[in-house]
């Protein structure tokens, strides 16, 4: 699976005049997956929600059962956000502490920012 992944433009391993896939790549996929679906998918899905109830909300012409349902939606989606976004950060704060992964080169320590560690002769 490994090359058919690297010949897809994903990974920089694999393919002609390049190294072999190993682990630490698969890793990094991972990641990058992890790290799309989190500043890509999960903002535009909030946004989607956040849209919809206050649209909800806007028409839903004085019912206080209604304003009531979409300001829980609103609070749902804000609660979401940030466990979802605390959850990644500490993850990498306890992985950078046992050393498997490292934070990103934009010179701060950025909770959201980490790759794997991988030490290039292994793979």
């Amino acid at each position: 699976m490994m090359p058919m992944v690297a010949s897809a433009g994903l990974m920089s391993c694999g393919g002609p005049d390049q190294n072999p896939c190993g682990i630490c790549d698969l890793f990094k996929l991972i990641n990058v997956a992890i790290e799309t679906v989190l500043k890509v998918f999960i903002p535009l899905a909030a946004t989607l929600v956040v849209v919809y109830a206050g649209f909800k909300m806007m028409i839903n012409q004085g019912d206080p059962d209604i304003a009531k349902k979409c300001k829980s939606i609103m609070l749902a989606v804000a609660i979401g956000l940030v466990v979802v976004f605390a959850s990644y950060a500490i993850v990498g704060m306890i992985l950078n502490s046992m050393g498997v992964v490292e934070y990103g080169g934009s010179g701060t320590v950025n909770p959201l920012d980490w790759e794997p560690k991988c030490d290039d002769s292994a793979n």
